[in-house]
């Protein structure tokens, strides 16, 4: 996980690309429709009314019949607020084009938030010919080239022209009615000069919430449905307007010219041992050393206790001002014609070194060198350089310093048969870090933390269960990394008494029999109760079972000292009766909607709860 955090930083260059945005506030940008695309300021969508049901036929009341004034507003699918910043598709008879930029484009950054109402389907055509599928595919165990975030198929038939598609590796999709984050980068077909296809479209990688679903995948032909079937070095970007209602925000772009910078005579010299500072390399042994086409950290031959120095020429084409890069673990000193542009003159830490030059066209001399002694870091080496209209061009391997790559092998937890239940620390949200937690994991990819200290679940997740190479790796510190789209609940108490202090103490817990997962128990001053942590029929969630198990013998429980549990914490907002939309991220469903009380919290937050008393069955559902 640190790797793979460490490489996405290592290719966003610190925010130094350009990067354009779609200004919502109209349709400017776009050539001319039929109608369906519109621009909006809000958009509800309600999770679990498919976009395809009709409403019912109204029947026409006779003179004799009073209107009822108390019969509730029916809930729509899908409903819109005017204003701007929200783009939407409301595909009707006779209105149902594809929405095409008036900008076309090569090598693309796409980032972008949507979202879609159940049942939905569309799709994002880069250059108008290579389709990302979106589609709704929440709760998909097994996704398909036709779900979310899928490269779709063509319809050719014959072998020489035929593209069956390309399924996403994962499915982190959430639910209707949930805005999605989707990246894109792409990279377009290549042609010399008579005009002849040398390399095809390719797909660096897609990643849907934050979870990797394609990397450097090439797509040989259009996809079915394209602007047009020829395959052309740039073409607009195209959302598909004919299938069904979708919303997009915050659509944000970066369009690449061709990158011309090289390096040649590049030559390595590898140092085993363990230095403290990179000049201890001048008076150091060298093991081996030789010619290399590219950088790669694997020269070493070792994880551990190493050094190594590369050298080469850097060409520049064009004058601009650079962007240069080098990814490290251990400590990096990068210089450039003479001079050192950066460095982190250690062996512990992990990094990147970062400048920003302006270079006329010529030859450079340039130098990295490395140093590594903190077993916990993996050995990663790469020297990537960009412009702010260029791709960063990488001078490493692909093993060497991957976006996506984890060169210490990782230990991986997996339920098999049985569920796993891992105690450790976990950092919520990626800052604090949460001590007395347990992860649990599920063989039907459904998971989730536990805080233990507080009594409540932490966060939860579908797909891969977690990463435990921290917790073991050298030394160790403790801690395990969930694997995929993780929804946080709340960093607070689970159980408050009628001063809002927490009430409640861990008892621990026990493994039921029947479905191996544990049950966990607690106790306030009055009460004990244990609370059943299940995956949901559909694996769309988790099902909570709240129980109180006793009451002190002779107690009295009054309102007031019944201690509440706390359902959930932050932005809530009640769709319908028992159906509650949490921070925006995740639905709250019960069929005993008359046991939840919903109260203002700290700031602009509520609290939803539960009275202590009886039982209370609940899905988590995201």
């Amino acid at each position: 996980m640190k790797s793979m955090l460490l490489g996405a930083a290592f290719l966003c260059f610190g925010g130094l690309i350009a990067q354009d945005s779609l200004q919502l506030a109209d349709l400017s940008s776009f050539k001319s429709q039929a109608g369906n695309w519109q621009i909006v300021g809000g958009v509800e969508i309600h999770p679990f009314k498919d976009i395809h049901d009709k409403a019912p036929e109204k029947k026409k009341r006779r003179w004799w019949q009073k209107k009822n004034k108390n019969k509730m507003p029916e809930i729509k699918a899908l409903s819109t607020e005017p204003g701007t910043g929200i783009l939407i598709n409301l595909p009707s008879e006779g209105k149902q084009d594809a929405l095409i930029t008036n900008w076309e484009h090569g090598d693309l950054m796409l980032e972008l938030e949507v979202m879609m109402p159940k049942g939905s389907n569309s799709g994002i055509y880069l250059q108008g010919r290579y389709e990302v599928q979106l589609y709704d595919s929440w709760g998909v165990q097994y996704p398909k080239f036709s779900d979310i975030g899928g490269i779709y198929r063509n319809w050719e038939n014959a072998p020489e022209t035929a593209f069956a598609g390309i399924a996403p590796s994962a499915n982190p999709a959430r639910p209707p009615g949930v805005w999605q984050q989707m990246k894109i980068h792409f990279r377009a077909p290549r042609f010399n000069d008579q005009g002849q296809k040398t390399e095809n479209a390719r797909f660096v990688y897609v990643e849907l919430n934050g979870v990797p679903m394609h990397e450097n995948v090439e797509v040989p032909h259009a996809t079915g449905g394209p602007i047009s079937q020829l395959e052309v070095a740039s073409g607009p970007l195209m959302i598909q307007g004919d299938h069904g209602e979708v919303a997009f925000r915050n659509i944000k772009y970066t369009r690449f010219q061709p990158a011309t910078a090289s390096v040649s005579d590049l030559t390595f010299k590898a140092y085993h041992g363990t230095f403290n500072s990179i000049e201890e390399l001048d008076k150091a042994e060298v093991v081996y050393e030789g010619k290399s086409p590219f950088i790669d950290v694997r020269v070493a031959e070792k994880e551990n206790n190493y050094g190594l120095i590369y050298e080469g020429i850097l060409h520049i084409d064009q004058a601009d001002e650079y962007s240069i890069l080098a990814g490290y673990g251990g400590g990096a000193r990068l210089t450039l014609n003479g001079k050192v542009l950066d460095e982190n003159n250690t062996a512990w830490s992990w990094g990147g070194l970062r400048s920003t030059t302006y270079l006329e066209p010529g030859r450079y001399p340039f130098k990295l060198e490395t140093i590594k002694a903190a077993g916990w870091w993996p050995p990663v080496l790469g020297f990537s350089i960009s412009t702010k209209s260029t791709e960063p061009v990488d001078f490493h391997t692909e093993e060497s310093f991957s976006r996506l790559a984890y060169i210490v092998p990782r230990i991986l937890v997996e339920p098999e048969a049985d569920p796993k239940m891992l105690r450790g620390f976990v950092r919520f949200e990626g800052e604090k870090l949460k001590s007395h937690t347990m992860g649990v994991g599920t063989p039907e990819g459904v998971h989730y933390v536990y805080d233990l200290e507080s009594g409540h679940v932490l966060g939860m997740w579908r797909g891969y269960f977690v990463d435990a190479t921290p917790m073991w790796r050298d030394r160790g510190n403790g801690s395990f990394n969930p694997q995929g789209d993780v929804n946080w609940t709340f960093d607070g108490k689970g159980f408050l008494n009628a001063d809002g202090e927490q009430q409640f103490r861990s008892t621990g817990y026990s493994v039921d029999a029947e479905t191996r997962l544990p049950i966990f128990h607690g106790k306030s001053k009055h009460l004990k109760y244990a609370e059943k942590i299940t995956p949901n029929a559909n694996g769309t969630g988790l099902q909570v079972q709240m129980l109180t198990e006793s009451i002190a013998e002779g107690t009295q429980l009054s309102q007031t000292s019944l201690p509440v549990y706390v359902v959930a914490q932050g932005k809530i907002e009640s769709i319908e009766a028992g159906l509650f939309k949490v921070n925006e991220r995740y639905y709250i469903k019960t069929a005993n909607a008359d046991a939840l009380r919903m109260v203002e919290g700290e700031g602009n937050t509520q609290m939803l709860t539960f009275d202590m008393t009886g039982t209370l069955t609940y899905e988590i559902l995201w």
